[in-house]
Formats: structure tokens, sequence, C-alpha cells
């Protein structure tokens, strides 16, 4: 399948907004009513196995014990803090020059920091940070997790990470981590690829989960999720790129192309007989109609 499977960017929004149950076929809409056809296009290829989460928290916990705090680590957290205290203050555009003057400080506080120590006491550092928000999302305050995590809390009720109660979702302390990683690794980003931080785990587990998992349908849109399909099969040969972009055209209702996705990804993966059965329901649900 080629990398260019992506709709254009000028689709419309209200395009990408359509129900799951619309349908397109033959240039009219057939809405597929859920009660009448049950069909589920949720997927979790992206999610990591539960020996592969044990062995990248080991991973990172030798990290920390080889690379201790430099002395000049309390200069980058200092810079880094400052910038999160700010980040709100955009909102209005009276704080948008703080903020910028304060994100460039931050930025080329983390490159000379980068550079000087290298990628994996860099990334302790932000391991260490990553503690601190979690104890602050613990027990701290709405101004201790904006300290160390700036805006992260908008991403994290963005991204559905807590139910309805405030409680966590399975796994979603986990993909917490990974994303306030991957937001570390970005400040980098003059030195070197922000991947370079990042652990192995993360860099096939991100953009799975931002492809499959999101809940906002609007942000990561459909192109960029489809990307993001593209990527995952980059990062892991086992990823089922194909399969996964027919899923998200069904998702959004596109079934003339998702149709042929779903084909050749069902035909790539035989092993995959949930698929396999979804596709055969649907297409025969289609020719009833």
């Amino acid at each position: 399948m080629s990398d260019t499977t992506v709709p254009s960017r000028g689709l419309p929004a209200i395009l990408l907004s359509l129900v799951l149950g619309s349908i397109a076929i033959g240039g009219g809409f057939y809405r597929l009513n859920v009660e009448e056809a049950p069909l589920s296009w949720d997927s979790s290829f992206w999610e990591p196995s539960g020996q592969a989460v044990k062995a990248y928290l080991i991973r990172d916990g030798k990290l920390l014990e080889q690379h201790p705090p430099k002395d000049e680590e309390s200069t980058l957290v200092a810079a880094f803090k400052t910038a999160n205290s700010l980040v709100n203050s955009t909102k209005d555009g009276v704080g948008l020059g703080d903020y910028r003057e304060a994100l460039t400080r931050l930025e080329a506080e983390s490159t000379h920091f980068f550079r000087q120590y290298g990628a994996e006491s860099y990334r302790a550092v932000g391991l260490r940070l990553w503690h601190l928000m979690a104890d602050a999302l613990r027990t701290g305050t709405p101004q201790e997790q904006q300290a160390f995590g700036g805006d992260i809390m908008g991403e994290v009720h963005r991204a559905g990470l807590l139910n309805t109660d405030g409680e966590w979702q399975p796994g979603a302390w986990v993909i917490l981590r990974m994303l306030y990683m991957l937001r570390w690794s970005h400040l980098i980003h003059q030195a070197s690829p922000g991947d370079a931080v990042l652990h192995a785990l993360e860099r096939t587990t991100i953009p799975g989960w931002k492809a499959e998992a999101h809940p906002d349908l609007n942000s990561p849109d459909l192109r960029d999720r489809l990307q993001y399909a593209v990527d995952a099969g980059r990062m892991d040969p086992d990823y089922p790129t194909t399969l996964v972009q027919g899923i998200l055209f069904a998702r959004y209702g596109l079934m003339d192309e998702s149709l042929p996705l779903l084909r050749q990804g069902v035909l790539e993966r035989p092993e995959m007989t949930r698929w396999s059965d979804q596709l055969a329901r649907l297409e025969a649900k289609m020719i009833e109609n």
C-alpha cells in the first residue's frame, strides 16, 4: 500500500463528522443502522503486551540509576517550569510574548543539555520530571500539575484517559507517560530528531494509539490518523497498516474508500479471522440494501 493513502487537507469538516452509519455508495448515501448490523470498528493493534511494558519500565528504571542528576539539570528544570507556568496565558494573547520567550529559552537549555550529556541523560531528566508530574496528578494542586505538565491535562481530557468519574481508564497511565516523554523529546528538535530520546516502545505505540484509539475524531482528524497508521507500520513491520486504514475510513463512514483497504488488509493478514468475518458481514449487508 502506498503511503499516500490519505484524503486531501481540503476535505470538508462536515464530511469528517458524519456518523459511523453514513455510508457512501455510488454517489448517494445509504445510512447503515447500527442496530441492523452491529458492526464494530474498534481495534487494538497498537496495544503493547504486558511483557513489553514491563521491560520498558525496567529499562527506564535502570537508566535513571545510570544517569543521576547533573549540575545543570536544575537550570533546565527551572526553564521547563517557567514555560509551563505561562502556557495558559496565551489564550487571550496578552502573555503570548512572554510564553514564546520562555519557550525559546527552554528549547535552548534543552538543546545545550542534550548536546553536552547525550540522549540518555536528557531522557533521564524527562523521566524525573514525569515522576514529579505523576505525584502532582495523584495528590498535587492544579498549579503543580501545570508546573510539571503545562497544558497536558487538556490532552488527558481530550484523549479520554479519564472516565466520567475522574478515574483513569485501563492502560491510560502508560499512554500518558509516553505522551509526556514525547513532549519532552520535541524540545530538542533543533539539535536532533526527537525520537532519538524515545524508547522503542514509545516510537511504535504512540502513532498506533493516535491512529486507532484517540477518541477525538476531529483532532487528530482522519488524514492525520491515516498518516499515523503509516508511521506505526514503518516502526513495526507487524503492524497491519492497510487493515487499520480501512477501519479508519469505515469509522468516518467513508465506505467506498474503506472496502478496498479492508479487503486488501484481510488478504495480507488471513489469520485475523475477526476482520474477515466483519468484512463478509458488511459486504452481505450492503448487497441486501
